[in-house]
Parts: structure tokens; sequence; C-alpha cells
């Protein structure tokens, strides 16, 4: 049953949405924006980061913000973050539902904020 209940929710997911090919060092990854918690940025690349993996890249976080759309908001100049696994914020940071925390910008706060109750409202409806 466990097998045929991730099986379905895999399924589900790829009617969803489309995953996004991304070219590593070494490897070619196909991820969906909705397994990535969020993104930082480190130099000249890129850390996606999943629930129990990262990735690095060569992207620059402009170009992930437009590829990923909507569902994430950029909260830091460093940091790119996946609306969907938010779990709480305040004034200086965002806590998601795999622990981590992440540095919400002063000036991004309030554009956080409505980008996130529009998130909801989307969600909800």
């Amino acid at each position: 049953a466990k097998v045929l209940k991730l099986a379905a929710e895999k399924y589900t997911k790829q009617e969803k949405e489309e995953a996004i090919l991304f070219h590593t060092k070494n490897n070619h990854l196909h991820l969906y924006p909705s397994d990535i918690y969020f993104v930082e940025s480190n130099l000249r690349k890129v850390i996606i980061n999943m629930e129990n993996e990262h990735f690095e890249i060569y992207y620059t976080m402009a170009e992930l913000e437009k590829l990923l759309g909507s569902a994430f908001f950029r909260c830091h100049r460093g940091y790119l973050v996946n609306l969907d696994k938010i779990r709480s914020y305040d004034r200086e940071s965002i806590k998601l539902t795999n622990g981590s925390s992440l540095i919400l910008s002063k000036t991004k706060y309030a554009e956080f904020v409505d980008a996130y109750m529009h998130y909801l409202a989307l969600e909800e409806g």
C-alpha cells in the first residue's frame, strides 16, 4: 500500500507540474519545483536545497527567480524560498518545514507578506 501511495503521489505531481532540467558539473537533473525548499547563492553558483540533498549549479539568482515563478520569493539577495515550504516567519527570518531558517531582508518584509498572503489565497481557492 505504501509503494502504491508513493507511485500515485508521483503520478499526480507529474500531472500538475513539469520538471525542470538542470545541468551540474557531472549530472543532468530533472527536479520538480515543488521539491525545492530554497535556493541560496554561493559566489558564481547557486545551491538548490531539497529535503535531504542539495545540488550546486551554474545559474544566477535572477535566472532561477524567472524559471521557478511565483511560488518562489526572493526574501534576501542570497535566498529564494519556496512559499509552500514555509512553517513560520517574523520580521527577520523565515522558518521552513524541514527546520531550515532563512534571512528575511528588512526591505523585503512588506513585499514578502503580500506575496505570501496572495500565494496562500491562491492555494485555498
